[in-house]
């Protein structure tokens, strides 16, 4: 590499640019499916570098990726490679007129890193399909799964980008069904697969009906092993993937645990939540119907409600009871100041941006330093934040970020722990989340904090989503198969949620809740961390009991309202 004597690759970072260097050397594209962590963006700036130097392929090459890694591809190249000329094409519509007019049409660059939407832009596509590109290459490449989306079609076809080889990267190559194969495919290597139906035909022959209808059919154990050594066969030359599991001792990365925390609802949680499942019941026809839009619309209000009340505006009782009126944010209220003594960084994830804005608030009453990152983000705001998060000595202990926005393509691995405040429908979402800490270069045991409300969708949604990755990781690794969620996921998701009695639910989920004791075992790294914690709560305690007896304050309330 051109950068700094001291940075050297890891082996398998050595193996996998070799890979790519044997797929241009043999004219092939591919896809670099390497878990999230393992440093795909450093293996293709070797690549470059290698192509440049000892091909002498000076580009250009163009990466395609989300606006929220394209900073950290710059801060990469500039790390590793500082040489090669690359640019990023942002700005107005001028700026990237000017850019393109000045620098990238006369060929006076090697790299350029653009975000998805500019490719797609019409004004900008039309000048950049005017460039021989060497390379393509497409971060986070699995949106091209979908062969009907934009980014596809503006990507393959007669009157798409040229280029002389293409790459994916991708720790989440295959999610769904064969179709979104053949579309990655499609777009590394048109003239092989060029037919979509041909494609699914070769692999779904052999499983249908009789009779030659299309109609689905049972997938046997002994069918679904041919399926999946089709697939194999196909994806063979074409794909490398790693795990962290199989590298944790080369790479000398600690292991990263995860605890599911049981939460219980306050008063003001659990009237909400039995008047939004009586809607629910309301909303449902005699037949069992509904329509998809509006029973996904009542799944979203019953996890608000377990994620703050006051999501609900008529419901904000005032800061005072912030706390108190929610399950999570009390247990919250308990654990921060733990990991804080303990010198624990913290990432919190949600799904939901008002959420960020209310964590902020008792973030600040709390005294802790603390930023917030989601979609409303500007770019040049996300870097800043990032720089003050990662930088030596920061002061912040608390960053919270939205799960889609903060879970790709940004490394925030001075944090060791995460809190996944609500779960994402899709695993691979929550996945991408704790990458972001457990990743190259971390040196201390990373923990996931999973807050999940006993006895209510929340509960469901997770066990849906761990199925959902236990089938991906098939998939991952070798085919497919239909993970679609449809109504009817929806509506079994509710029926038996709401087929229990109310407070024999809630009852059950208090039992379920975790005491003192065990939350900190649950929360604790080492056995000194576990009596630190303890430690703390009889301090607590006794100071209370103190302030009581001296008259400076009433008897502590319920912790919950």
């Amino acid at each position: 590499m051109m950068g700094s004597d001291q940075l050297r690759l890891k082996p398998y970072q050595v193996e996998g640019v070799n890979w790519l260097v044997n797929l241009y050397n043999n004219n092939l594209s591919g896809i670099l499916a390497d878990e999230m962590g393992l440093g795909k963006t450093i293996q293709v700036i070797g690549m470059i570098t290698y192509l440049m130097e000892k091909k002498g392929n000076n580009g250009p090459f163009m990466v395609i990726a989300p606006l929220s890694t394209i900073s950290n591809w710059q801060n990469e190249f500039e790390r590793w490679a500082p040489e090669i000329v690359t640019y990023v094409f942002k700005g107005i519509p001028s700026e990237r007129k000017e850019l393109f007019n000045t620098c990238l049409r006369n060929g006076m660059f090697n790299v350029l890193l653009i975000q998805f939407e500019l490719v797609m832009d019409k004004g900008d596509s039309k000048r950049l399909k005017t460039i021989d590109w060497s390379y393509i290459i497409v971060d986070e490449g699995h949106r091209l799964k979908n062969r009907e989306s934009k980014l596809f079609n503006c990507l393959t076809g007669k009157n798409s980008y040229k280029a002389r080889n293409r790459v994916i990267l991708s720790g989440t190559p295959l999610q769904n069904e064969i179709h979104e194969l053949w579309s990655l495919l499609n777009f590394l290597m048109p003239d092989v697969f060029d037919t979509n139906e041909d494609f699914e035909e070769w692999f779904t022959k052999p499983f249908k009906s009789e009779g030659g209808t299309n109609d689905e059919v049972e997938v046997v154990d002994e069918e679904k092993e041919f399926l999946i050594k089709s697939l194999h066969a196909v994806l063979r030359p074409f794909m490398t993937r790693r795990l962290k599991a199989d590298l944790a001792e080369i790479m000398q990365l600690p292991e990263a645990r995860e605890n599911i925390l049981k939460v219980e609802m306050s008063a003001l949680q659990r009237l909400l939540y039995l008047q939004t499942e009586h809607n629910v019941l309301m909303s449902i026809s005699s037949d069992g119907s509904t329509k998809q839009t509006k029973m996904s619309n009542r799944v979203a209000q019953l996890r608000k409600v377990c994620n703050h009340p006051y999501l609900f505006s008529e419901y904000d009782l005032g800061d005072c009871l912030l706390i108190r009126s929610c399950g999570k944010l009390e247990l919250l209220d308990r654990i921060l100041p733990k990991l804080k003594r303990a010198g624990h960084r913290v990432l919190i994830y949600s799904q939901m941006v008002k959420l960020l804005h209310l964590l902020a608030k008792y973030c600040n009453s709390r005294g802790y330093p603390n930023l917030v990152l989601s979609g409303e983000s500007a770019s040049d705001d996300r870097i800043e934040m990032m720089r003050k998060w990662n930088e030596r000595g920061s002061e912040y202990f608390i960053f919270m970020l939205s799960t889609r926005a903060g879970g790709q393509g940004i490394n925030l691995q001075t944090a060791d722990t995460v809190i996944i405040y609500d779960s994402d429908w899709n695993p691979m979402m929550d996945e991408q989340a704790k990458a972001r800490v457990h990743r190259i270069g971390q040196t201390k045991q990373c923990l996931v904090l999973r807050l999940v409300t006993p006895n209510t969708v929340e509960e469901k949604v997770t066990k849906r989503a761990e199925e959902r990755k236990r089938n991906e990781d098939l998939a991952i690794e070798t085919g497919k198969f239909n993970l679609r969620t449809d109504v009817s996921d929806t509506h079994e998701l509710l029926r038996v949620k709401l087929r229990q009695d109310f407070a024999d639910k809630m009852e059950d989920a208090r039992q379920q809740t975790h005491t003192d004791e065990e939350i900190n075992v649950l929360i604790a790294r080492t056995e000194e961390e576990i009596e630190m914690f303890s430690r703390m709560d009889r301090e607590q305690a006794e100071a209370e009991r103190q302030r009581v007896l001296r008259g400076e304050m009433e008897p502590p309330p319920p912790r919950l309202l």
